[in-house]
């Protein structure tokens, strides 16, 4: 710490005064050896042809010349001291006051570390909630790319059913054949029903060559035939079929009226019933295929 720093160098000043006090000490242990020289002078006689009292004054003047001396050096050394002590004291303050703001600084980067603590934790906290959300959404996505490829499915299904009821239309329109006529078992010959491959004979044999270019034989086939597992059977279960989540997103189009919406939504509760005695959709969806077929078989107009 900086105080500390400070004694121990006022301490260093101390021994060093102490030092220069020891000297001043042996120089007057020093002085007090002459004047005792002095007094025997005094008593056993002249020295060099001097009477006592010019060599007591040449002693007194060369005592006053060291005192003089001696004086000068402690007033300088004084002068000195007082100035170093002047610098120490501006020192001390100086570091005082940098120690005080090491302990404010260090105060705010305490209180900085808290905040930074506590922003950690947030963002944490934060993270953990993102992950949650980021798990619900990759299910949610893989919940709509499973709808949307399905979806799609029954798209295609029915775009292909529209793309051959357009090619049957168009025949029956150019070679003026009955929409009826253009299924299996919609014409009867020898009192039987025309069979799928009696019916794509006799169409081929109107076409003209430019039309017979494109329609060849398995052509006419998939336009006609409706039987289980062909792409007109497909186009048929996907106009006649959808699963509960497709009627509800069905009956809820923001496109519709408010009043559109709730009258769906009583006739989707009338057909989804369960009481005794009535059937459900699947069901009458089955029995719907099978009274087409009898129907076809028997020369009617299919549901």
């Amino acid at each position: 710490m900086p105080k500390p720093y400070a004694f121990h160098t006022l301490l260093n000043e101390s021994k060093e005064n102490l030092a220069q006090l020891e000297e001043s000490q042996a120089q007057t242990s020093s002085k007090s050896a002459r004047r005792e020289k002095i007094a025997g002078l005094v008593a056993g006689g002249s020295v060099e042809n001097k009477s006592p009292g010019e060599i007591m004054r040449q002693e007194m003047d060369d005592l006053r010349r060291e005192f003089m001396g001696e004086i000068n050096g402690l007033k300088a050394s004084r002068t000195e001291q007082d100035e170093r002590i002047k610098d120490q004291d501006e020192r001390i303050k100086d570091l005082e006051a940098s120690s005080a703001e090491l302990w404010a600084s260090n105060a705010e980067l305490w209180a900085s570390n808290a905040e930074l603590w506590a922003s950690n934790a947030e963002l944490s906290s934060s993270n953990s909630e993102l992950r949650a959300s980021n798990t619900q959404l990759s299910t949610s996505i893989k919940g709509m790319s499973t709808t949307l490829q399905h979806h799609s499915t029954m798209l295609h299904a029915l775009h292909r059913r529209v793309l051959l009821d357009d090619a049957r239309v168009l025949l029956s329109d150019t070679y003026g054949i009955p929409v009826n006529e253009l299924r299996p078992g919609g014409q009867v010959t020898s009192g039987k029903p025309k069979t799928l491959q009696q019916l794509v004979m006799d169409v081929r044999s109107k076409l003209r060559q430019d039309d017979a270019h494109w329609l060849h034989d398995d052509a006419l086939k998939m336009i006609f035939d409706s039987s289980l597992g062909t792409l007109r059977s497909g186009g048929n279960a996907a106009a006649h079929c959808a699963s509960k989540e497709d009627l509800r997103l069905a009956i809820n189009d923001p496109g519709l009226t408010a009043s559109q919406t709730a009258t769906l939504k009583n006739i989707c509760a009338f057909t989804h019933k369960r009481h005794s005695g009535h059937l459900d959709t699947s069901t009458m969806i089955e029995l719907m295929y099978l009274l087409d077929y009898i129907l076809v078989v028997f020369n009617h107009e299919p549901v």
